[in-house]
């Protein structure tokens, strides 16, 4: 079935179902609405009906002729909403309505003579439309002009239901409005998008007819309205039902209480002074049938000491206007006391005085003697409850306590006045005071029996806990009197109580958060126990015995003969069991369960009982293949160890590192993969770290190697981290293949040490002025003594002691010029730079004493502020010099433009937290804020002649040898830049 074949179906239904109920009701109760709503339902189908034949339509004729039909439902559509808005609205204006029906009346006549049909002259074609998911069919052709009296129409219904809902508004009453709001409301918000829809679509909308919608939700709302009037009018009725019985029944109880009561009737002719009283009354009060009777007889039976109360009562009536009402004794001619209770109403004549009264008698003697003994017997009872060891209160009908036993007084430490009435519930703890009462009202108003508990004030201040319970109080009539209770403290009760409650909550906290449950088996009786939550988790009844094969059903098909067999194996051999097994909830869900349990005997030694724990280990098991999967998708080897060093995990990759299958590696030491210079002290190591387990690197700071199965070696990297299991402490290694990363970091130390070559290189070309002033100093000094022996040979005159010291000086300065070059064929040599400790004033004093010429040529004076007693550092000494030489260059650079006085060079060293610091400062123009950011940057310079590579050298030398380098401008003008080296464990110097 097709979206627009099953949309439109359950649209004809829904008319349907609507149209059954109210053809009932309009038929059985004659109500013209519900039959003019069901006309409209019926309509209503019908255009669903055409409005899915025109869809269907493919054909010219065949549109055509649903077109034309599709008018007819429309038709009695108007009909229906005119008849029932007239009916339900009771609307005053129907000739709107009937216009309304009159017009469209007249469009059907139309569109059944003419070819085509009211809204077309003629269809040319029809046109095919996608409509969900579907094709259907529209009608193309020339619009026709009567499509105006259509519109006419609908505008003359829309208005006809618009102004009846005004005027059934405006009536004000309740019902009314509300129909307005909601029929009238709804008819007209459905009514008006249907007949806009209607109107504009000949012309503009391009899609299938959709009036029905709207058409329907007005239904569907009418519907809704309809049934609340029903609904309401069988309220009524059915309160009207109800109110008919009770004063049918009001009736039997006033002949039977007027017969039960054996009431005596009187009447009192005040002007005549003359008194008629029934045949029962003059029995009431001791008359003679046939004695005539006035106001001094009836006053002289009234007992003495209740005349002038009388007499006061009948004075009230009078002046008040009120009913009379009052009890008191007769004394009959036998000297007997009798009770009266009597109740009569005043008449008044025109001119306001008293005329008759008319009222009743009723021998209340019984009562009253039952209320004597009453109070007798309460008088007892308090002397009883006086004594009694629990407190006791009662209340009377009215709510309002009216006794506490003395036990009562002397728990709270109050006075009786204080705690009648309400004054007791002062002593209720706040937090309890609201809910004591509610239970107390409750039970009162439903006379039934309560028991509470709240906290009470001791006289000592303290709230102790009560347990309060109270009973209705009837006397021997059965009328209500109020209540009686007892209260005992019950403080430590619930103390105990509550600790047994926390300790089985803490309990059942632990079984629960171990997944835990108890059961127990009698296997001579087949009688299986087992905790509640586990029985309803697995779902089994929790309120009977269980047999075993009860709760096998719930054990996996599977596994089902296993755990079966474990259970009667230990009841035959009396073994500890323990059985995994799966578990199949009743929502489908497959759990694991460990069982675990043993046998023990009865109370009489003869049952033997099976006591057992299941835990349910199913995110266990799921963890464990979390972690197998996790393992096999680790890129690195993976293996798991025991404490006996034993392998009991590999993943694939360890297979592939090592060359071994899984089955060469389980449960075989580790040792096997290690190399054979290593694997003697292996278990020792293995041990210690057992010993002691903590996450961390293997072997730190030591070159670790694995061993093939062909016994070849590489290096790795293992990780070690300890696991925690049932099975004891197991050991997780991680290991890492590090051939590529060694021969990679081989092949960048090859490249570090050719740049450091070049780098030497290129300080050698910027220290070559310095050098050749250094070579030439020995040369000069030994050229200076040799001129000088020569001199003296000349001379003849030669001093051996003379000619022994100026050899000593050529010998001195002979080897200062070998080491000056030494220190180049060192510098230029290819191979890794040479680093010891050495100390870093010690290189700041050679490089001064190398640029002092430099210096003296520029004018320039350089000062040296060295700290004592620094520590050593671990540094190449040429590379050192080179950023110092640099450093000292650019300084001497930064105050050419400087007058002659003012250019000063400062050096100074220092100790800052555990690392030496070298300052160079000069009195030059200072750093540029455009600079500042790219000094150190390659290829960055600002002189002209310079390539922008000696800070980035200087940078990178400092770095290598894990320091740190800054620049700043200096207070005073000039720059500084600042560079320190981490100190070794070497002496101070």
């Amino acid at each position: 079935m097709s979206w627009v074949t099953f949309i439109w179906a359950m649209l004809i239904g829904l008319c349907v179902a609507m149209v059954l109920p109210n053809l009932l009701v309009g038929v059985w109760q004659r109500r013209g609405a519900h039959l003019f709503f069901v006309l409209a339902a019926v309509a209503v189908a019908g255009m669903a009906a055409c409005e899915l034949a025109m869809m269907r339509a493919d054909a010219v004729a065949q549109m055509t002729m649903v077109m034309k039909w599709f008018q007819v439902p429309i038709f009695f559509l108007f009909v229906a909403l005119v008849g029932f808005v007239h009916l339900y609205f009771g609307s005053r204006r129907l000739w709107l309505g009937l216009a309304a029906v009159l017009v469209r009346f007249v469009c059907l006549i139309v569109n059944f003579l003419f070819p085509s049909s009211l809204y077309f002259r003629k269809i040319t074609a029809v046109q095919p439309l996608q409509f969900l998911g579907e094709t259907v069919f529209l009608p193309l052709g020339e619009v026709s002009h009567w499509t105006r009296l259509a519109e006419l129409s609908a505008l003359l219904l829309l208005t006809f239901v618009v102004v009846a809902s005004i005027d059934l508004w405006r009536q004000g009453k309740g019902e009314n409005r509300r129909r307005a709001l909601v029929v009238g409301g709804s008819i007209t918000f459905f009514l008006l998008p249907a007949v806009l829809a209607a109107i504009t679509h000949p012309r503009i909308i391009t899609s299938p007819h959709f009036i029905t919608f709207p058409f329907a939700a007005m239904l569907v709302a009418m519907a809704f309205e309809l049934g609340s009037d029903l609904f309401r009018a069988a309220e009524v009725a059915r309160k009207l039902q109800v109110s008919e019985a009770e004063l049918r029944e009001e009736h039997e109880r006033m002949d039977l209480a007027t017969t039960a009561a054996e009431l005596g009737i009187w009447v009192w002719d005040m002007v005549r002074n003359e008194i008629w009283i029934s045949e029962k009354g003059r029995t009431l009060f001791g008359f003679a049938p046939s004695e005539k009777l006035d106001v001094d007889r009836f006053q002289n039976a009234v007992h003495p000491d209740d005349r002038d109360s009388l007499h006061q009562a009948l004075q009230n009536c009078f002046s008040a206007g009120t009913e009379y009402e009052a009890e008191h004794r007769v004394v009959l001619p036998n000297g007997r006391i009798r009770w009266l209770a009597e109740l009569g109403r005043v008449e008044f004549s025109d001119d306001g005085k008293p005329a008759r009264m008319h009222g009743v008698s009723r021998d209340i003697t019984t009562r009253k003697l039952g209320e004597q003994a009453l109070r007798e017997s309460e008088a007892r009872f308090r002397t009883v409850a006086n004594t009694a060891p629990v407190m006791i209160w009662m209340s009377g009908p009215d709510r309002l306590c009216t006794f506490f036993n003395k036990p009562w007084l002397q728990f709270t430490g109050r006075a009786l006045e204080q705690e009648i009435g309400n004054g007791w519930a002062e002593g209720v703890h706040p937090d309890d005071l609201q809910k004591c009462l509610q239970t107390y009202t409750a039970a009162f108003d439903a006379r039934e029996p309560f028991a509470m508990q709240y906290r009470l004030r001791r006289h000592d201040g303290e709230y102790r806990w009560i347990s309060d319970s109270g009973v209705p109080r009837y006397d021997a009539q059965e009328n209500f009197t109020g209540y009686i209770g007892s209260c005992m403290d019950v403080t430590e009760s619930i103390r105990n109580q509550q600790a047994l409650r926390e300790s089985e909550e803490r309990m059942s906290l632990a079984m629960d958060a171990a997944n835990l449950g108890l059961w127990e088996w009698n296997v001579s009786k087949d009688e299986l126990w087992g905790t509640k939550g586990r029985r309803a988790l697995l779902g089994l009844p929790t309120s009977r015995n269980l047999k075993l094969e009860d709760a096998l059903s719930t054990v996996h098909v599977d596994d089902r003969d296993r755990v079966r067999q474990a259970f009667r194996e230990s009841a035959r051999t009396g073994k500890d069991y323990q059985v995994e097994y799966r578990t199949v909830l009743p929502n489908g869900i497959v759990r694991w369960t460990n069982h675990r349990g043993r046998g023990v005997r009865g109370p009489d030694g003869k049952d033997l009982i099976l006591r057992g724990v299941s835990m349910d280990v199913t995110e266990q098991r799921r963890a464990e293949e979390e972690f197998r999967l996790a393992v096999e998708a680790s890129p690195s080897g993976i293996l798991l160890v025991n404490e006996t060093g034993q392998i009991v995990l590999v993943n694939t990759h360890i297979e592939e590192l090592f060359g071994y299958g899984r089955e060469e590696l389980m449960g075989h030491t580790v040792e096997i993969l290690v190399p054979e210079r290593f694997s003697r002290h292996h278990p020792e190591h293995r041990a210690k770290f057992f010993a002691a387990p903590t996450a961390r690197p293997m072997g730190a700071g030591r070159e670790l190697f694995g061993r093939r199965k062909d016994g070849s070696e590489f290096p790795v990297e293992i990780g070690l981290n300890p696991i925690e299991t049932s099975e004891g402490v197991l050991i997780l290694a991680a290991v890492v293949d590090i051939s590529a990363r060694k021969r990679a970091e081989e092949e960048a130390q090859s490249r570090r040490d050719e740049i450091n070559r070049l780098m030497r290189v290129s300080l050698l070309g910027e220290m070559t002025g310095s050098i050749a002033h250094e070579v030439n100093q020995p040369l000069g000094a030994m050229m200076a003594n040799a001129s000088a022996m020569m001199h003296f040979i000349d001379r003849g005159h030669v001093d051996p002691e003379q000619l022994r010291e100026i050899l000593s000086s050529v010998i001195n300065d002979g080897r200062r010029a070998r080491d000056v070059i030494s220190n180049i064929r060192d510098t230029i040599k290819k191979g890794s730079a040479t680093r010891k400790n050495v100390a870093l004033n010690d290189i700041v004093q050679n490089v001064m004493h190398m640029v002092q010429p430099d210096a003296a040529a520029l004018s320039c004076e350089l000062r040296a502020s060295l700290a004592e007693h620094l520590p050593t550092i671990d540094a190449d000494p040429v590379q050192i010099q080179q950023v110092l030489v640099n450093l000292l260059g650019n300084a001497f650079d930064a105050m050419r433009d400087i007058p002659p006085g003012k250019r000063k060079v400062e050096i100074a060293t220092e100790l800052d937290d555990g690392s030496v610091r070298v300052s160079v400062r000069d009195h030059g123009t200072g750093i540029a804020e455009t600079s500042r950011e790219r000094l150190f940057e390659q290829f960055y310079t600002t002189k002209e002649d310079g390539l922008g590579m000696g800070l980035a050298i200087v940078r990178s030398i400092i770095q290598a040898h894990s320091g740190t380098i800054s620049a700043e401008n200096a207070e005073g003008g000039g720059a500084r830049f600042v560079f320190a080296l981490p100190a070794s464990n070497g002496s101070l110097k």
